[in-house]
Order: structure tokens, then sequence, then C-alpha cells
């Protein structure tokens, strides 16, 4: 709040806490005139200063539902002063977290590329070993068939030599 504010709220308060002294209303006595003049004349000035008095006490009344009004006004702005003020603090967290998963943006971007490359080559390397696979696969049953070929007749020779002895046995 600035200075000249609260010191202005704090002489409104003084003020309203301290009422004006009520002064005595004068008396005029008329010392030539008739006494009925001077009786109407001071029922008027009865009746003039009653209906002052009342305003003043309406006043006084108004005086002090603005003090009471003042105090809850400036505590109400204290309070949102406060809450002003945490809001900032939280505000200035956040963006310093903001700042900061900015700030690790470039390295995660560069250990992307590099996990990117990484996976490339691996699905090369992959694809490669695959394809030798299928190769080794081909050349086993080749190989196996080579081996069948080559021992067929052999083992069509033996087995007929084996059911023979088995038969004569």
């Amino acid at each position: 709040m600035p200075k000249e504010f609260v010191g202005a709220l704090d002489s409104l308060v003084d003020s309203l806490s301290h009422p004006r002294s009520e002064t005595p209303l004068p008396q005029i006595v008329t010392v030539n005139s008739h006494p009925k003049e001077n009786n109407l004349a001071a029922a008027q000035r009865l009746k003039e200063n009653k209906a002052k008095l009342a305003a003043l006490r309406q006043e006084y009344k108004e005086l002090k539902e603005n003090q009471a009004k003042v105090t809850s006004l400036r505590q109400e702005y204290n309070e949102l002063k406060e809450n002003a003020s945490l809001l900032k603090i939280e505000i200035d967290s956040n963006s310093s977290s903001v700042q900061g998963i900015d700030d690790k943006i470039p390295q995660l971007k560069s250990q992307r590329v590099e996990l990117t490359k990484t996976i490339e080559t691996k699905k090369m390397a992959r694809f490669n070993v695959l394809v030798n696979q299928k190769k080794v696969a081909k050349a086993i049953k080749r190989t196996a068939d080579e081996i069948l070929r080559y021992k067929a007749p052999k083992l069509t020779e033996r087995m007929g030599a084996e059911e023979g002895k088995c038969s004569h046995a």
C-alpha cells in the first residue's frame, strides 16, 4: 500500500475514533423584546438545535460505520496483497520449472537423434543377420540334401542287407 494512502487511512481512522466535542449552543436572549416573542424565538431555536443535534448524531453514527468499513477494507486489502504475493511466488516457481524444461529440450532432442541413428543402425544389422540366417538355413538344407543323396544308396544297400540277416535268423 502506498505510504501516502496508509497515512491518509490512519489519519481518517484517528479522526473517526475521536468525535468532535459538542459545543454548547449559544442562547441569544433579547432583553427588549416581548416575553411571548422570546418564547417563540426560543422554541424555534430549540427546534433548530434539536434538528442540528439529530443531524450531528446521524453524522457521528455514519462516521462510526465508515470507520468500521475502513478497518474492514484495510484488512481485505492486506489479505488480497498477501494472496497476490503468494501467487507471484507460485508463478515464479512455475516459470522457473518451465525454463528448466525448455533448457532440457535441446539435450533431449540430441539424445533422440542419437537413439534414432542407433535404432536405424540396429535395424540394418538385424536385417543383415536375418539375410545371413536364411543363407545359412539354405546352406544347411542343401548340405543335408547332398548328404542324403550321397548316403541314400548306401543306406538302401545296408538296409537290404540288414533285412536279409534278420529274416535268416
